[in-house]
């Protein structure tokens, strides 16, 4: 049978491991956290200290558990997002990046419409890609980029230097060198 003074040492050993699940030892510490702030409350009365100790270790276990997937859930996978940048670099370099590079831009519709690029005559590219960005969302949100108020008789290279920055603000937030190889290798698959 658990004494009162076993309980006091699994509280203890509750909040420890409660705040190394958040930190160092992620999930190994979160169910060592929860499992013995739950001993500890149920050995421990009501009222004592090492009950609230308890109580604060299991609930940072239960956090350290919850955590990890709400990050993943709500912001993404950063590993992955880094990787996906990565791979859209390396197919600026290719004469189709359309595809590989859509998955960075959040809108699911101005997704499709870029991956169509890539079945598309180089020359066609630009106009296709603003009309895509003009008929997004983006567009239709504040602050709208320059490219949605255009006017038709603009030149070639307003046209592209407008298209290329909507499309970075239609992107995730990218990494600073995904966006300079957008800015340097964009405009050679936009002519």
């Amino acid at each position: 049978m658990a004494t009162q003074q076993d309980g006091q040492k699994a509280a203890t050993i509750s909040i420890v491991s409660g705040a190394l699940g958040l930190t160092l030892i992620p999930l190994v510490g979160a169910v060592v956290a929860i499992i013995a702030g739950h001993l500890a409350r149920r050995t421990l009365p009501p009222g004592v200290e090492g009950r609230r100790l308890a109580t604060v270790g299991a609930g940072l276990g239960y956090l350290g558990l919850v955590a990890p997937l709400a990050l993943i859930v709500l912001g993404g996978d950063p590993v992955r997002e880094l990787a996906a940048e990565t791979r859209c670099r390396d197919a600026l370099l290719t004469e189709l990046p359309f595809t590989t590079c859509s998955v960075l831009v959040g809108d699911v519709s101005l997704a499709a419409g870029i991956r169509r690029l890539d079945a598309l005559p180089a020359p066609q590219r630009l106009d296709a890609l603003a009309t895509s960005l003009k008929e997004s969302a983006l567009c239709r949100s504040e602050p709208r980029p320059a490219l949605c108020a255009l006017e038709a008789n603009a030149t070639v290279d307003e046209r592209r230097r407008l298209t290329i920055d909507a499309l970075q603000r239609a992107m995730r937030d990218v990494q600073p060198e995904t966006k300079a190889a957008l800015e340097t290798q964009l405009p050679r698959h936009v002519p």
